[in-house]
């Protein structure tokens, strides 16, 4: 993900108060961490969360969790920032490398 938009999506939710939203930047990864709370709306759709991010299938889930699980550095940099990987609900990557990870 774009260094710049992530800092600026972290900007803009700090400001509405707590951030639902960080980067995590390591070595070998470019990864940010949403935190979807389906109750809030407003903060969702201010961190441009897609819609299927907020009520995840199952499948969705499953699939995102089992992304996670077999790449190690994606991996290693969510368990380093103490991101509980049964949380993982859905997984983007984007062309520069970058990785945005949804987490409940």
């Amino acid at each position: 993900m774009n260094k710049a938009f992530a800092l600026a999506v972290l900007m803009s939710a700090a400001a509405m108060g707590t951030a639902h939203a960080r980067e995590i930047v390591t070595p070998q990864k470019d990864v940010s961490v949403v935190y979807v709370d389906p109750t809030e709306h407003h903060e969702n759709k201010m961190l441009a969360v897609p819609t299927a991010n907020l009520d995840p299938s199952q499948s969705q889930i499953n699939q995102a969790q089992a992304a996670v699980r077999h790449d190690p550095a994606l991996r290693a940099a969510l368990l380093k920032d103490n991101v509980e990987l049964n949380n993982v609900t859905g997984v983007e990557s984007d062309n520069a490398g970058g990785t945005t990870v949804y987490v409940r």
